[in-house]
């Protein structure tokens, strides 16, 4: 499947971490979301889940497996969280590249298209945004969080 080239080196180490703090952070992640039964998370919840976003992001690009406009992207989002519009940020979609899944306040719209400026005015080109929900979540379900 894959062929081995002798002259790199491969982060072993960091690609079975991954893996394995991955599975943490996604157990960890829908332990939250399930604690709130239907109630009102706590606004540190919401911390919590964007921390755990950024450390699986991080970890994903640590292995090789990121790219620099996703990394751009995550990296604006943080760079915002300051704002108080965002949680956090990671890459998504299935191994294709290029989507990142940014948590944020349902009021946070114009924060979103500043970073898609700031993001055109670095690379060149504008990030399409996707609002509202995917046929994915139609077919296997979804949750409504709220604000305390």
């Amino acid at each position: 499947m894959t062929e081995i080239e002798p002259e790199r080196t491969y982060a072993l180490r960091d690609t079975a971490r991954h893996a394995i703090e991955e599975n943490f952070r996604v157990e960890s992640f829908r332990a939250l979301l399930s604690a709130c039964n239907e109630a009102p998370l706590a606004p540190t919840v919401y911390s919590l889940l964007g921390e755990l976003l950024l450390q699986s992001h991080a970890s994903y690009s640590r292995i090789g497996l990121g790219s620099i406009g996703t990394d751009d992207l995550v990296n604006l989002v943080q760079s915002s969280m300051l704002l108080d519009e965002f949680y956090g940020a990671k890459i998504t979609g299935g191994g294709s590249g290029g989507t990142v899944c940014v948590m944020g306040k349902a009021s946070s719209e114009s924060a979103v298209l500043a970073i898609c400026d700031a993001y055109q005015e670095k690379n060149g080109h504008r990030p399409y945004v996707f609002r509202g929900s995917s046929p994915g979540a139609m077919s296997f379900g979804h949750m409504k969080i709220r604000l305390q």
